[in-house]
């Protein structure tokens, strides 16, 4: 675990949507990895693996949430963001 990674309180996900309000609607908590694939899946008829599942650097803090934010991508297109690398 990094000291980014010691710091974070909660690990925090949210999809994709047209807004960023929008978006920040639909934030849940996730332990690891595999919760978060099992999360996301609830909405993504397509079986994924967790190989499939991407975590990509973003821009770093977002001033709007104060997350240093990562794009999460599942099977190749973009589904949400984090605040903390997976």
């Amino acid at each position: 675990m990094t000291q980014e990674e010691s710091h974070i309180e909660k690990k925090l996900f949210r999809f994709n949507r047209g807004s960023f309000q929008d978006s920040m609607k639909t934030v849940i908590e996730f332990k690891d990895k595999s919760d978060l694939l099992s999360r996301i899946s609830v909405y993504n008829p397509i079986i994924e693996t967790e190989e499939s599942l991407e975590c990509i650097p973003y821009f770093g803090v977002d001033n709007r949430n104060g997350w240093n934010t990562y794009l999460i991508k599942l099977g190749g297109f973009v589904v949400g963001m984090t605040n903390c690398k997976i």
